[in-house]
């Protein structure tokens, strides 16, 4: 019980004072009334006093973590004999062009990284890797167009040649003089100028500008060596490498059927049904086997034959540690054969599709069919089934098995991207620095 304060006592005490007079002194009768005070009022006690609290904590909220930017994996650029591989380490690889648009083209190229073509109007695009500039043409109006391995090169309406994209060994620096032809090669380039001779700059350690006299009508400049068709309708080859002698670059003259380019070497049915390869290393896959063939596909240290009995034929050199691998061929019968970069791929006269070789990437694991083509590419294959629908498998570490839905007519697998042309005549790619190429009328 809350005791009374000092006002509380007060009356309390006056209380019992009025009680007691009262006792003792009694007012007689008829005697007036004394007034009676009025009641002490008590003010009302003052509520407590509030101690406000403190004010509240401040919360500093954590930060968020730092995400570090991904960084680009390195680039890794093919040289030299199989199984090595140079690394180039590019702090960024802007690419260019990777919407589909609407073109009509006229011409294609396609380089080491990125792709060039021209227009039906005379300008040219590229798209794909572009670290160098090598998928920014210049404007203007030309009839022709090469991509090479970081550069590229057009020849405009006024018969000259500019070349853009990485010029480290001089390949941008064109002579002067005008040209009918040009090509952009590795870190090289060649042109057939106006008197039908050739001319070459850039890399070539000396060897590669001693090119042959005479007149030619085209020039195709490469890696290891460059090769030029003459007028008289022969080739001549020649190569800036010291080690290896020109005629591992030529191909035999003679009648030609058809003609397969691989990794290291080139490979021609000629009339009568015969094969000749050419290049490699130390002629490692020059020497096809007998008989009769029908078809031709050259991979990387590998060939393989389509003979007209059906059976198929591969072949390497010595050069290859797996060549059993290689050229290990089931029996058939076969319509058609792909030789890719470790495996290959053909299909039988019962529509469905065996594959052989190396399969690190599940790249001989072909599906059921049926099929009417097939491609082997570098660490994946890819078929045409007879739906016209594409499907591919092995490597996908750049999507390059994962086929778009629709209806295509032909598909090809390369390096780690795939191309198929539609039934509407338009051109699609998927895979590391692959677009859609919209055909514009092409119908």
């Amino acid at each position: 019980m809350r005791s009374a304060g000092p006002l509380g006592r007060l009356a309390v005490s006056a209380g019992l004072v009025l009680v007691a007079s009262a006792c003792t002194n009694a007012t007689p009768p008829n005697a007036a009334t004394p007034a009676v005070p009025p009641p002490v009022v008590v003010p009302d006690v003052p509520p407590p006093v509030v101690v406000p609290v403190g004010p509240a904590p401040v919360v500093v909220p954590e930060p968020a973590p730092v995400v570090a930017p991904e960084v680009p994996a390195p680039v890794v650029v093919p040289e030299g004999p199989p199984g090595s591989v140079a690394t180039l380490e590019i702090p960024s690889l802007p690419v260019v062009a990777t919407e589909p648009v609407d073109y009509v083209f006229v011409a294609m190229s396609a380089g080491s990284g990125h792709s060039c073509g021209l227009l039906s109007d005379g300008a040219i695009t590229c798209w794909g890797m572009n670290h160098y500039g090598q998928a920014q043409p210049p404007g203007g109006s030309f009839t022709a167009v090469s991509a090479g391995s970081w550069h590229s090169c057009g020849l405009r309406g006024d018969a000259t040649v500019v070349c853009w994209g990485e010029n480290e060994e001089s390949q941008l620096d064109v002579p002067a003089g005008t040209f009918t032809a040009v090509s952009a090669g590795f870190r090289s380039s060649c042109g057939v100028r106006s008197d039908s001779s050739v001319a070459c700059w850039g890399w070539s350690g000396g060897a590669e500008r001693e090119v042959p006299a005479g007149e030619f009508v085209g020039v195709s400049a490469g890696s290891d060596y460059s090769c030029g068709l003459r007028a008289d309708a022969t080739i001549s080859c020649w190569s800036y490498d010291y080690s290896r002698t020109v005629e591992d670059f030529v191909p035999p003259n003679g009648s030609r059927v058809a003609i397969s380019a691989g990794g290291l070497k080139s490979c021609e049915l000629r009339g009568g049904g015969t094969i000749r390869c050419w290049g490699g290393l130390g002629h490692a896959v020059a020497y096809a086997p007998a008989g009769t063939f029908v078809a031709v596909s050259a991979g990387d240290v590998h060939a393989c034959g389509l003979r007209s009995d059906a059976t198929v034929s591969c072949w390497t050199g010595t050069v290859s540690i797996q060549a059993d691998v290689l050229t290990d061929a089931p029996s058939g019968p076969f319509v058609a054969v792909s030789a890719g970069w470790t495996h290959s791929c053909g299909r039988r006269s019962d529509a469905t599709v065996v594959c052989w070789g190396l399969n690190e990437y599940g790249q001989t694991d072909a599906p059921a069919g049926p099929f009417v083509a097939v491609s082997a590419g570098d660490g994946h294959s890819c078929g045409l089934r007879s739906d016209a629908t594409v499907v591919c498998w092995g490597d996908n570490e750049y999507g390059q098995t994962d086929a778009p839905a629709g209806t295509f007519v032909a598909v090809a697998a390369g390096g780690d991207s795939s191309y198929a042309l539609r039934s509407n005549g338009t051109v699609t790619g998927w895979g590391a620095l692959a677009i859609d190429l919209q055909g514009g009328n092409n119908s």
